[in-house]
């Protein structure tokens, strides 16, 4: 029993280590974060701020510039939300999509459709740039919308968000296609016997426990 002590206090010890290794960084980070600058070139990044070296104008300047002019809509924050927020939303429903008929529906050809959702997932983003770039350019979003100038202004931050959306569906599409695999198929056999559609026994049971 000694010896079982012994080594978890071994392990625990181990453990603990490896913690305050990896959260070295961040401690630093978070203590140089809010030292003024004379403290910051005067202490070790690891001690925190003393009573005089301590404030806050770092997180409010960084704050401010993200929120930029919010009367016209141009600030770094807005602009982030107006890209991750579509492009989440869309890749988690085009996966979700994908997966209910990868998992859910039998058809010719799911196999190897599946193994080109799961090769999307190991394309790197060095090798789609030029092609990207190229593709974009051909598309020339802002003449597309120049009707609509809030959106033709932003033609940027709309090609971002398609091109991760894209890059989004097929990681989405594996990990929905593992839950919808474990879903009830007796479930799924009731609502088809009550004559529910295959859309209806998506939008119905099968969205809602995603």
């Amino acid at each position: 029993d000694r010896d079982v002590g012994l080594s978890r206090v071994g392990l625990y010890a181990v453990l603990l280590a490896m913690i305050a290794f990896y959260l070295a960084p961040l401690e630093s980070g978070l203590m140089t974060a809010f030292k003024t600058n004379e403290a910051f070139f005067s202490s070790t990044p690891f001690s925190p701020p003393g009573p005089g070296s301590a404030t806050l104008q770092p997180w409010l300047e960084a704050w401010s510039r993200l929120q930029g002019p919010l009367t016209n809509l141009n600030g770094a924050l807005f602009n982030s939300l107006l890209m991750a927020v579509p492009a989440t939303v869309l890749s988690a429903l085009l996966g979700s999509i994908a997966a209910y008929g990868l998992t859910n529906i039998d058809w010719r050809g799911q196999t190897v459709v599946l193994l080109l959702f799961v090769a999307g997932m190991f394309v790197p983003y060095q090798s789609v740039l030029v092609p990207l770039t190229r593709f974009w350019t051909i598309v020339d979003l802002p003449s597309l919308l120049a009707g609509v100038p809030f959106l033709a202004g932003r033609s940027g931050l709309i090609e971002l968000a398609v091109t991760h959306t894209a890059y989004g569906i097929p990681i989405c599409t594996v990990l929905f296609r593992a839950f919808y695999a474990t879903l009830d198929e007796s479930m799924l056999e009731a609502a088809r016997l009550d004559g529910a559609t295959v859309t209806g026994v998506y939008l119905k049971i099968v969205l809602p426990l995603s």
